[in-house]
């Protein structure tokens, strides 16, 4: 839209910016390319020397080989790739539903008798 009033109708690109309401570092910020094939060649190793581990446990590896990465940098990496483990099911109840609420109901008669 800058760019349109900019070459189009001679507006200065800090008249464009005000009349958008667009911060003028905002219309010339170019981001940087994101380099992260080592930290990818690192986890890919990883895993596969070791494919039941998880983030945290491959980020203190990474950490403790002497890479410096942030675990944020790293954690996106690692989602980036899906290598994101399974999370274990909750485990069932060690007895029938059935019979925790017959003792429910066993211990809500005594209270009962009591009140």
């Amino acid at each position: 839209m800058v760019d349109l009033m900019h070459s189009e109708h001679q507006v200065s690109l800090r008249q464009g910016c005000k009349a958008v309401n667009l911060p003028r570092s905002s219309y010339s910020y170019k981001p940087k390319p994101k380099n992260d094939q080592m930290i990818i060649d690192t986890l890919l190793e990883l895993t596969s020397k070791h494919p039941a581990i998880g983030f945290w446990q491959s980020y203190h590896r990474i950490r403790s080989m002497g890479h410096r990465w942030n675990h944020k940098r790293i954690y996106r990496v690692y989602t980036a790739l899906k290598l994101n483990i399974r999370r274990r099911a909750k485990k069932r109840l060690p007895f029938p539903i059935g019979y925790i609420l017959a003792l429910f109901e066993l211990w809500f008669g005594k209270v009962r008798e009591f009140v």
